[in-house]
């Protein structure tokens, strides 16, 4: 597991790090620059010339803060290692840090080049294509608002050159704290961020820009670590161990029981899906409630399944109320809403699942639908504030996609695309139930929960699996580990990395063209060898 940071949260570990340890801001910047340098280097390997340094130009293109120091130094550690590097400083530069003077400083006397701006803007794209590597230093985490004027020109002109960019800290124009890009922002082949990820190198569009994002270490203290409230972290591929545990002495009871509620007539992959999804990972025992309809796909493609089926006819009966009332007390952990619909009787499910399951639930697809047109469950946004209320009690997970969470809050889906971990955050502060866990899907998705200060941002998973049925495969694995005895929270974040892993795993083998929600189950097979 690794921690992302914001804005915020980095200056405040940049602060603490000179004020209460003692570390020189310059001793820091030197240690940033050195790691720019370094990767400016190994792109020279690969878009340069390896034999003659002489024929490798590199500028460094700085804005007035600490960032632009970082360039100039980086600029500089380049030039004394043979390369012709320069720099060029975009805005007043006597309104720069104290340390950027003092990196211009040290420059010139070293002999770098300064190359001076032909116009009140930065050099032109066919001017920039002379270069072999531009640094992009002139904004990094700071900024948050819209990028305008000479900076815009400057970043338009890095854009069109077509010379590799390595980006210091963020690619310039990204918001550090959501991956908004602020107008206009440079499209990096590479961004070296000091220690640590920030949320916008991890979320889109800002991921898009970033390129290839390298950490480097530049000397922040461990110890700051354990006092310092980071705003969310990441899995890596060794977390796969944090699964719940397989003990040697044990049954079928042991490991859970998921209940699966989903599919309607002509749906019944979803459900199927979703069940052996929860297999996969690990529960004992799955039961799917379905239509009658479903029952002899799903013995044949899932004989392991135990069915219970209805008439839809017949849900509103007395009697077949208190029959589905009493199969939910069978699970440890329910999953409603894949292949469900949108009728009456579907709705009429949800309810029942939502009232009267005594236990986690997974709220998926058609499941959110009908929470979205209930004002049983939704109170329209009070005045002064951008979202609906969820008024839902219990241990929940949703996890709408963007377009669905939209639905929920009755808002655009830009809204949300602008600033995933903001919304997420609004969502779980305004929320009227407890217990709830926000699992917000998307090409990096975002999950978030009531008393967690820290979010998840899930970094696994690929293109390839912007396919049908995805999603309800992730509902059984989150349901699995629920059933198994993980938080909602802890079932939710481990369960959307293991999702997006098993993702890789399956696109590895045939490719992200190809891949179908029966790879994703396929490559759940191989995280095995990693909880070992």
């Amino acid at each position: 597991m690794r921690y992302l940071t914001d804005s915020k949260t980095m200056k405040e570990v940049d602060t603490r790090a000179q004020e209460e340890i003692g570390i020189p801001g310059s001793v820091l910047m030197e240690r940033a620059a050195l790691a720019v340098a370094e990767a400016v280097q190994e792109l020279i390997h690969l878009y340069g010339s390896r034999q003659k340094k002489e024929k490798n130009r590199i500028l460094a293109v700085c804005g007035i803060g600490n960032n632009g120091g970082d360039g100039v130094a980086a600029a500089r550690i380049l030039y004394e290692w043979g390369y012709p590097a320069e720099f060029q400083i975009i805005g007043e530069e006597r309104q720069g840090s104290a340390l950027l003077k003092r990196q211009i400083q040290i420059a010139e006397r070293c002999g770098v080049k300064r190359r001076e701006n032909n116009k009140a803007s930065a050099s032109h794209g066919t001017e920039l294509s002379e270069y072999t590597i531009v640094i992009d230093a002139l904004f990094g985490i700071g900024l948050t608002r819209a990028v305008e004027g000479v900076y815009a020109e400057c970043i338009h002109e890095m854009n069109l050159s077509g010379v590799p960019i390595v980006a210091v800290d963020m690619p310039s124009g990204v918001n550090a704290d959501n991956g908004r890009i602020e107008t206009v922002a440079v499209r990096a082949k590479r961004t070296v961020t000091f220690g640590y990820s920030k949320l916008g190198l991890e979320l889109y569009p800002g991921r898009e820009y970033a390129g290839t994002v390298q950490i480097a270490d530049i000397g922040f203290p461990k110890q700051l670590e354990e006092t310092t409230a980071f705003p969310a972290f990441q899995y890596e591929e060794v977390d796969v161990r944090l699964r719940p545990p397989r003990r040697e002495y044990s049954n079928k009871g042991t490991f859970g029981k998921v209940m699966v509620v989903a599919g309607m007539k002509n749906m019944c992959g979803a459900c199927y899906l979703s069940a052996k999804a929860a297999f996969r990972t690990g529960a004992g025992m799955v039961k799917i409630l379905t239509v009658e309809e479903n029952r002899e796909a799903l013995h044949t493609l899932l004989p392991e399944a135990i069915l219970a089926t209805y008439e839809p006819e017949h849900v509103k009966s007395k009697l077949e109320i208190e029959r589905i009332c009493q199969e939910l007390t069978w699970a440890d952990a329910v999953v409603v809403g894949p292949g469900l619909g949108r009728s009456a009787v579907a709705r009429l499910l949800v309810d029942l699942v939502l009232q009267y399951a005594h236990v986690p639930v997974v709220v998926d697809a058609d499941a959110l639908h009908h929470i979205a047109a209930n004002p049983e469950y939704v109170g329209k946004k009070a005045e002064g504030e951008s979202f609906n209320r969820l008024y839902i009690e219990g241990d929940l997970v949703l996890t709408p996609h963007i377009k669905e969470m939209a639905d929920l809050l009755s808002c655009e889906i830009e809204q949300i695309q602008a600033d995933m971990p903001g919304v997420a955050r609004s969502v779980i502060r305004h929320m009227t139930g407890r217990g709830l866990t926000l699992a917000l899907k998307d090409a990096r998705s975002v999950v978030a929960c009531a008393g967690e200060m820290q979010l998840c941002v899930n970094a696994s998973g690929n293109s390839g699996m912007a396919t049908a049925g995805s999603g309800d495969v992730l509902t059984g694995i989150i349901a699995a580990l629920l059933a198994q005895g993980m938080s909602c929270f802890e079932a939710a974040s481990l369960g959307v990395y293991l999702h997006g892993l098993a993702g890789d795993k399956a696109a590895e083998k045939i490719g992200r063209y190809a891949c179908m929600a029966e790879d994703i189950l396929e490559g759940l097979t191989e995280l095995e060898q990693n909880s070992r």
